[in-house]
């Protein structure tokens, strides 16, 4: 395994990366990803769950189960979980309009989280929302956006790599730790903002993110 080369093409899918604002009546269908790893396995499964952006309910789900053919290495993720993200989208009858990761975008090192990398390969529109902070400054958000928000007592920050806006850092009132939204590919930060605020929420994800996780969790154990 050489990780100069996977830097290179890290790197080279980073150059391809298109940011424009989404046309959102053509948003129907929005795709939620989980990869999880079940226990005293040496298999991981991929979950891709389709929402009506509508009715917030569930119009598809599959599962792709794999072998593990590539080590954990922080950074370099995509290439241990993106082919069986891909096969199980190829397998969807239902394709998304929109994919939203358990992961980083443009918020990498390297400018390509698994978000990036998925996006680029599958030519979709995709954002990573993770748990945790990899890589960027967190700096204030636009005076615009951070009275919008007070309203209901969220705190928006901006998450910067290299002086350029990549996401945004949101702290909700339901936990002390933030959430981070990154652009993954043909998608820009004011839509991240508009699936958040759009997206149903009790706690501090948004509800088709953990439920796909709860799903992903099911599999685990067939």
């Amino acid at each position: 395994m050489d990780l100069g080369s996977l830097v290179f093409i890290q790197k080279k899918i980073a150059e391809r990366v298109k940011i424009k604002r989404l046309i959102r009546k053509n948003i129907n269908n929005i795709g939620f990803c989980d990869v999880s790893y079940p226990k005293n396995q040496k298999k991981l499964n991929a979950v891709i769950a389709i929402y009506n952006r509508y009715t917030w309910k569930i119009v598809e789900k599959i599962a792709v189960k794999e072998k593990i053919s590539f080590p954990y290495i922080s950074g370099f993720l995509s290439f241990r979980e993106a082919p069986a993200i891909v096969k199980a989208f190829k397998r969807l009858k239902i394709k998304p309009d929109l994919l939203v990761l358990d992961g980083q975008g443009l918020a990498h090192p390297r400018g390509c989280g698994i978000a990036t990398h998925i996006g680029v390969m599958l030519n979709i529109p995709t954002i990573g929302i993770a748990k945790s902070h990899l890589a960027g400054s967190i700096v204030p958000a636009p005076l615009s956006i951070t009275k919008k928000q007070r309203v209901q007592r969220t705190e928006i920050y901006g998450l910067k790599i290299r002086n350029k806006q990549v996401g945004w850092v949101i702290y909700t009132p339901s936990s002390k730790h933030p959430v981070y939204l990154s652009i993954g590919y043909l998608i820009s930060l004011f839509d991240l903002l508009w699936l958040w605020e759009m997206m149903p929420r009790k706690y501090r994800l948004p509800e088709p993110v953990r439920e796909t996780h709860i799903y992903s969790k099911a599999e685990d154990r067939r």
